[in-house]
């Protein structure tokens, strides 16, 4: 059973409603888990009309590997429902799972099978975000990348057509970005 806190219900529903979010976390209060499992959930319902392409932006590509880590994780465990294969765009009373999960499945990126969302880690450099097209920005540890004023302006115009950001980091003083 996965039960949520109700600071963590507050981070979930935040993702719904607003374009753009901040989130400053403890140590160890599950808001990445529940981020990586929201994510998990919203790229397996995405429709093949409409595929999610989420950027997991990190101050270390280590530190992203890690978090796509969590979300191929929960993807896995959500494959074996059968509701996660219903295509809204394209609906049918017994879906088929395909053979494999996802299409790309390595340390950098997965793309899922049935419907082509995408999950991609980076790191924080310059360019690292320059040539994707995403619908979410993830910026784990924001507080954490160097020059992050100008590694989130690098990465804005990826979300430049109706994406959101979010930004999620424990505390580490006063920065330009966080």
């Amino acid at each position: 059973d996965f039960k949520l806190f109700p600071k963590q219900k507050e981070l979930i529903d935040s993702y719904e409603v607003y374009q753009k979010t901040i989130a400053t976390k403890s140590r160890q209060a599950g808001v990445t888990t529940v981020t990586t499992a929201y994510f998990a959930v919203k790229a397996m319902l995405a429709t093949s009309n409409n595929p999610q392409k989420i950027v997991i932006i990190a101050n270390k590509l280590e530190s992203s590997k890690k978090i796509l880590g969590q979300v191929r994780e929960f993807i896995e465990q959500l494959s074996e429902h059968d509701i996660f294969y219903i295509d809204a765009d394209n609906p049918v009373i017994n879906p088929k799972k395909p053979k494999k999960v996802f299409s790309v499945d390595s340390k950098i990126e997965l793309v899922l099978s049935h419907n082509k969302s995408s999950i991609k880690a980076i790191s924080s450099g310059l360019n690292a975000s320059r040539t994707l097209t995403a619908t979410w920005l993830l910026f784990d540890e924001a507080a954490f990348i160097e020059k992050g004023k100008i590694i989130y302006s690098a990465a804005s115009p990826t979300i430049s057509t109706g994406g959101r950001v979010s930004m999620i980091s424990t505390a580490n003083g006063r920065d330009e970005l966080y």
